[in-house]
């Protein structure tokens, strides 16, 4: 197991318990379904949600890096519509996606840019 997520973080009762930045009620699962399907940066997204001065780009690349090495795993925590997470799949009109495959898809293009 790696160490500790600085900025990931699960609460019970925030957020459902998923996965979350800490100090606020951010979803990794959403930051991560918006840099990808938008094909935004962690800057992007900062700016689409008004998050300047209160959430950086570092932040965000190490929840994707955190969700791409699958270290939620190892400390326990779940994302939302996340295959990792043993509670979802059980509608089958939600079907859970590889948020891990995702986050090292993205952080790949960002490298890249």
């Amino acid at each position: 197991m790696g160490k500790p997520s600085a900025v990931v973080v699960s609460i019970p009762g925030v957020c459902g318990g998923h996965a979350i930045l800490k100090g606020h009620r951010i979803e990794v699962s959403n930051i991560l379904k918006d840099l990808h399907c938008n094909l935004w940066t962690p800057e992007d997204w900062i700016a689409e949600f008004g998050a300047d001065g209160w959430l950086t780009p570092a932040e965000i690349l190490e929840a994707l890096t955190y969700c791409r090495n699958k270290q939620c795993l190892g400390d326990g925590l779940t994302c939302c519509h996340c295959a990792l997470n043993p509670e979802e799949g059980s509608d089958p009109d939600d079907k859970p996606v590889d948020g891990w495959r995702l986050a090292g898809e993205t952080l790949e293009r960002l490298r890249n840019r």
